[in-house]
């Protein structure tokens, strides 16, 4: 069972107390892997994350960078509002957030909305602005399994594009490999997801590189593990 649809089942019988299982989430610490997220951001790339945490929000506030993460449905929908679209520099949270600022279970809206979800998708539009930057931008997949057949999963196996897809693999013996497309997104993405989900194994990445990029070369990263 998808630990989202546990959630779904856990809220549905003991009611919005039980989104206080998000208080453990409040008081993280940022490691490496939410640094390099945020120097991605300031890069110019976006990203895109299915974890509910402020980790990311942390690290580019630990060094000195403006974050706004968009991740309620009617953000999404200002956001394809603007046009052109720009996706640069963007941290997209698909699973909703914790709210910091907010007291109480009043900072778990966003989430609460999510497991009301759960077995209908994505939002319209929060589900827009992820094909539409599939289609316009090279992605990067961290710690993604592709079993989230809820959300995100429908979204990859629906969504035409003839943009590149690199897919890291963690493996046991802790060396980093991934997977590159070696023509197009939507001709190998069956291939990419199959082989994701049999056999992605957490673990710690000990280094991460971003070279400086042009415009057209900014890549979108995809990171679902803490």
């Amino acid at each position: 069972m998808r630990p989202e649809v546990l959630l779904q089942v856990i809220q549905q019988v003991h009611g919005n107390n039980s989104l206080k299982f998000y208080n453990s989430l409040d008081s993280g610490i940022p490691n490496y892997n939410h640094y390099f997220l945020a120097l991605a951001l300031l890069k110019g790339h976006c990203v895109f994350t299915t974890n509910v945490d402020t980790l990311i929000e942390k690290a580019c506030e630990n060094i000195g960078i403006a974050c706004q993460p968009i991740f309620y449905e009617k953000h999404y929908r200002e956001f394809l509002k603007k046009q052109p679209t720009d996706f640069s520099s963007h941290l997209f949270k698909l699973h909703g957030s914790i709210e910091p600022n907010k007291a109480g279970l009043s900072k778990y809206k966003s989430i609460r909305f999510t497991l009301n979800r759960v077995g209908l998708g994505l939002g319209e539009s929060t589900a827009k602005v992820l094909s539409t930057c599939l289609q316009e931008r090279d992605f990067i997949f961290l710690g993604y399994s592709g079993n989230d057949h809820f959300s995100v999963h429908p979204e990859l196996l629906k969504t035409d594009s003839d943009q590149k897809v690199y897919w890291f693999k963690f493996l046991p013996e802790t060396t980093l490999k991934y997977t590159s497309s070696s023509s197009d997104f939507q001709s190998q993405r069956n291939n990419l997801l199959k082989e994701a989900s049999k056999k992605l194994v957490g673990c710690k990445m000990g280094r991460y590189f971003i070279e400086r990029s042009s415009h057209k070369t900014r890549a979108t990263l995809f990171s679902c593990r803490r």
